[in-house]
């Protein structure tokens, strides 16, 4: 609030009112208008001032004042020593009572001073003298840019430009908000030493699999680099997944992580529709719905995909995708940090605890580098067990306990990789990465009991519920430079084993005392050989083959903890130790062409085609090793072939601005399905399920696919300080699989079989802002608004939503750069919304969601060191996340902390 009421008085104080408002902003119109207006009105230009210095890229800011002296050439007396243009201008505008401007590119050259009386033209001529520029002076303003081109070839790339922008309102609206803007930020920087670059800085990005400028990307892309990881504390999934327009994220605990994109999700324990990736690794189980949150770690930046992704990413990212992006090694210097902190959570059995360590070390220079990351984090556990009516009368019942222990919930991440570059010749570079990460958790973090009020949970008496997750990856990457295009081959090979011991007390409607155990171990390889080009015409393209090979072994184990035996249902058999074994197995093998052609056939127009074919065999099946809980055992497979295709155009009528329309599809893998006996469920022998239309044999569950419709706009404005991303869509999710359930009593209650035959749609739209205010205050804003719905009563009643998806969410963000004893120092602030959703078709549980967030990080560096103190959920919101009916989760509690990191 502080900082709005400052910037408001600095408006007022150089004039800035209304009517003063309007008529800058027409003035600063006036010069894109055509040449019917009356001379008068037009803008003087000057002759562009060219030296033999080094040329600077090209860029514009603009600047208007009214009641400047420049129409009259005023002769103006100047003290000016010498010192930067960025600072020297100011002091010129201070002296000569006028606004002046100037692009940011030239803010670092050094100029000579100036001393003496002269006419402001001649003055700005010799202050500026040795630097290449070009300027415009009007009847009240001036605007200083890098030189025009003297050589032939930038002279045709300037008249290329000058085409681009004539006439354009996306270029006009640039201008004029600069020139209707740029009192306030002068007086601003008047007041306030700048502490950072007056611009967004641009991130390059990877998401089309060949770098290019995020604002260059014409698809929905949130792209957060390494300072903005830092200065947000980002740590987890958790911690930014939600804030992002879009998205939603449900922590279930260590690697039991939901994500959901623009809402494609239908049911518990689906198949992802949504990809996580590390560098090239994909992560998390392609046959589950659970995805692994790596910890922001050393790297470089997280770029999340919006959409569907099916050609260049595959199966499993029909929603979108994410993807974390290491620090590569540096084969230049000897690099480090180390990271330390602790912080305390509201209601917590103890504190939390966090440390980093990053090392790079160039072991051959400019051809050898390693580079080692390490990480532990310690969290205090926060929920307590208390009796309720429910597992009271269950403890009688079966002869069991009331559970009353004490902050549950403590977890530990520890992780680490290494990463070793090797350039082996001009162009040949090899890239080795090795790691992994242990997630152990003493119960599942935040479950709670959504009936009771609080952090508390309720269960029966029994062995300690836990959970690991061990992951570990290696990805061996060549990347060989062509000259035309560049060849790469990406090896990577996982393995996960992710062990729960699980209470079930929780969450049956009867809270019998069992305890089940199950281990999902599997492994995991993928080789992908993708050919980029970088070709000089208006034709490029990506294209790849692609191989995936997945085993997934899940045993599991039921026991009774009651401790009276005797009191053991008929149907659990008389061992307490194996009410049932079961053995869980998936396998399969997928391999694919894919490819994207970029061609750009005018200088504003490009086109994107794009289409992948896949092929795959998988094998699901089970089988009963033992116990009295028996289960029917099945093994059944599918092969399929098919393809998808994108489809997008985009247009660039200047260089800050983007339009892009594309069509696009996703996919996720089908599967077998097993076959109920006809003995009894197709007693007629018709062919049919009993007591439906269905075959009872209806073949396998094919792969289900979207296809998705989206516009959107990136603009840049005011010199790169003003970015505006925004995108509309719509997703049609189709061949979903619905279960058909028989329901009579031969057949048995539940038994059914599934049917390609679902269908529902997502349509929204999404916004994400970034705008420096002054050179020191930068303001974010993000948002998103959400529909979904089934276009039928195959899954759910027709018109019913879709689960886990709120309908708005959004964020605010200010960060504010100082210097406090001449060391540079930062504040930040984020307000984050997240609507209410469903969590269950039936839409018999509370609606889950409907939260705000306040999160604050202040910080100072001291040469070497950076001292940081941060305050999470500050409101200390107290809100359900997840509600699955016996069991749910909240928002982990206030979280108060201090940090200190050592860069070396």
């Amino acid at each position: 609030m502080f900082y709005h009421i400052r910037f408001f008085i600095v408006l007022t104080r150089v004039g800035f009112t209304p009517r003063v408002f309007i008529k800058r902003l027409v003035n600063a119109i006036r010069p894109f208008i055509p040449s019917i207006i009356d001379n008068d009105t037009k803008v003087r230009m000057t002759n562009t001032i060219n030296s033999n210095k080094t040329k600077v890229a090209a860029g514009l800011l603009g600047a208007v004042m009214a009641g400047s002296p420049l129409a009259q050439n005023t002769t103006v007396t100047f003290n000016i020593a010498p010192q930067p243009a960025s600072s020297a201008v100011i002091a010129f505008g201070e002296q000569a009572d006028i606004t002046i401007l100037l692009d940011h590119s030239l803010r670092d050259i050094p100029t000579a001073g100036l001393q003496g009386a002269y006419p402001i033209e001649q003055a700005i001529k010799l202050l500026l003298k040795d630097i290449d520029i070009s300027y415009n002076i009007g009847s009240d303003a001036i605007i200083i840019r890098p030189a025009l081109a003297n050589t032939k070839q930038d002279a045709e790339k300037q008249q290329h430009n000058k085409r681009r922008n004539k006439g354009s309102l996306f270029s006009a609206i640039a201008a004029a908000m600069a020139s209707v803007f740029a009192p306030a930020v002068v007086s601003a920087q008047e007041d306030m030493a700048h502490s950072g670059d007056f611009s967004i800085e641009e991130i390059v990005v990877t998401a089309q699999k060949r770098e290019q400028s995020l604002q260059d990307v014409a698809m929905s892309v949130t792209a957060i680099d390494s300072e903005e990881i830092a200065r947000k504390s980002l740590v987890g999934m958790q911690d930014y997944l939600p804030k992002l327009p879009g998205i939603s994220m449900l922590d279930w605990g260590g690697g039991q992580n939901i994500i959901v994109i623009r809402g494609m999700a239908t049911a518990f324990q689906q198949q992802p529709t949504a990809g996580i990736y590390l560098g090239e690794v994909p992560l998390g189980d392609p046959t589950s719905q659970y995805g692994a949150d790596m910890k922001l770690v050393d790297i470089e930046r997280v770029e999340v995909l919006r959409g569907p992704q099916g050609t260049l990413y595959g199966s499993g990212t029909l929603s979108g995708a994410v993807r974390n992006i290491p620090v590569a090694p540096n084969l230049e210097e000897m690099e480090g940090k180390l990271v330390t902190g602790i912080s305390s959570t509201d209601g917590a059995g103890g504190n939390n605890y966090r440390t980093e360590a990053a090392v790079n070390i160039p072991l051959i220079e400019q051809q050898l580098a390693l580079r080692v990351v390490g990480y532990y984090f310690d969290n205090a556990g926060y929920v307590d067990m208390v009796g309720e009516p429910r597992i009271n009368q269950a403890a009688i019942d079966f002869g069991a306990t009331v559970d009353n222990s004490k902050d549950l919930g403590d977890s530990t991440y520890e992780g680490g990789r290494a990463s070793l570059l090797w350039q082996a010749t001009e162009n040949l570079t090899v890239n080795l990465m090795v790691g992994g990460q242990t997630v152990k958790e003493n119960d599942r973090v935040g479950t709670i009991n959504p009936g009771l009020e609080g952090y508390v949970s309720s269960q029966l008496d029994g062995p300690d519920s836990s959970t690991k997750d061990t992951q570990n990856f290696a990805n061996l990457t060549l990347e060989y430079d062509l000259e035309w295009a560049t060849l790469l081959s990406s090896t990577s090979m996982s393995d996960r084993k992710f062990t729960s011991r699980w209470n079930r007390s929780r969450d049956l409607s009867t809270p019998w005392p069992l305890f089940i155990t199950f281990t999902n171990d599997s492994e995991r390889f993928v080789q992908e050989l993708r050919l980029s080009s970088h070709l000089d015409g208006a034709l490029q393209y990506v294209t790849g083959l692609f191989y995936e090979d997945y085993d997934l072994q899940i045993p599991s184990n039921t026991i009774w903890t009651g401790n009276d035996v005797s009191l053991i249902p008929g149907s659990f058999g008389t061992d307490p130790d194996n009410v049932r074994t079961l053995l869980d197995k998936r396998e399969f093998e997928q391999q694919a062409v894919f490819g994207e052609l970029y061609y750009q056939f005018t200088d504003e127009w490009q086109l994107t085609v794009g289409a992948r074919w896949f092929d795959y065999d998988r094998q699901d099946s089970r089988e009963f090793i033992s116990g009295g809980l028996s289960t029917r055992p099945f093994d059944h497979d599918i092969g399929e072939q098919d393809s998808t295709y994108k489809v997008a155009i985009s247009y660039t009528p200047d260089d800050d601005s983007l339009i892009y329309a594309q069509w696009s599809q996703g996919f996720r893998l089908g599967q077998g399905q097993s076959i109920p006996p006809s003995a009894t469920c197709d007693v007629n022998n018709d062919g049919l399920l009993d007591g439906t239309n269905t075959p009872i044999d209806p073949g396998p569950v094919l792969s289900d696919s979207t296809d998705n419709i989206e516009l959107g706009s990136k603009f840049t404005f005011i010199n790169n300080r003003l970015t505006i991303n925004s995108a509309i869509y719509r997703i049609d999710w189709k061949d979903l699989p619905v279960r058909i359930r028989s329901g009579t009593n031969t057949c048995g209650f539940g038994t059914s079989v599934s049917v390609n035959a679902g269908e529902a749609r997502a349509q929204g739209l999404e916004l994400e802002m970034s705008f420096y205010i002054t050179p020191n205050l930068l303001f974010n804003l993000a948002g998103s608004y959400t529909e979904t719905e089934f276009l039928d009563d195959g899954i759910a009643a027709k018109g019913e939503e879709l689960l886990y998806t709120p309908n708005s969410n959004g964020n605010i963000g200010l960060e504010y750069d100082f210097e406090l004893q001449g060391y540079p120092s930062f504040v930040r602030g984020d307000f984050s919304y997240v609507g209410d959703y469903k969590t269950d078709l039936p839409g018999n549980r509370e609606l889950s969601g409907d939260y705000i967030k306040l999160n604050l990080r202040a910080g100072i560096t001291v040469d070497r060191f950076a001292f940081e103190i941060f305050g999470n959920n500050l409101t200390n919101e107290d809100t359900i996340t997840s509600n699955l009916n016996r069991y749910g989760f909240r928002m982990p509690p206030r979280e108060l902390g201090i940090s200190l990191q050592y860069n070396f």
